[in-house]
């Protein structure tokens, strides 16, 4: 009979800072090479999925050049704008599975 291991990834509040996250995986990804080209790809992806979605849509104002710069950028505007809900998502669900690689 096989045996399976069964693993929980808890995601925790979605209403924290996610910056100290986001943060913790570029610090990560100067030493760790699986942590660099997670975060590389994970920029570029949320680049252009942002890039395909209309400004009704995201409620995005700009591009930016880093998760790190829209992380900053995001938790500036996040008490006026409830419709970047998803970005705090998105940078709960990316600083999660950073963890998971470091």
């Amino acid at each position: 009979m096989a045996q399976f291991n069964t693993h929980l990834l808890v995601f925790g509040d979605q209403v924290i800072d996610k910056r100290p996250m986001i943060r913790n995986l570029v610090r990560n990804s100067k030493s760790s090479p699986a942590a660099r080209r997670f975060l590389q790809e994970a920029t570029d992806v949320v680049q252009i999925e942002l890039a395909q979605l209309t400004s009704d849509e995201h409620s995005w104002s700009g591009g930016f050049e880093s998760l790190l710069g829209l992380a900053e950028e995001h938790n500036a505007r996040e008490a006026s704008d409830t419709a970047l809900f998803f970005i705090t998502s998105l940078m709960a669900l990316i600083g999660r599975l950073g963890d998971l690689i470091v």
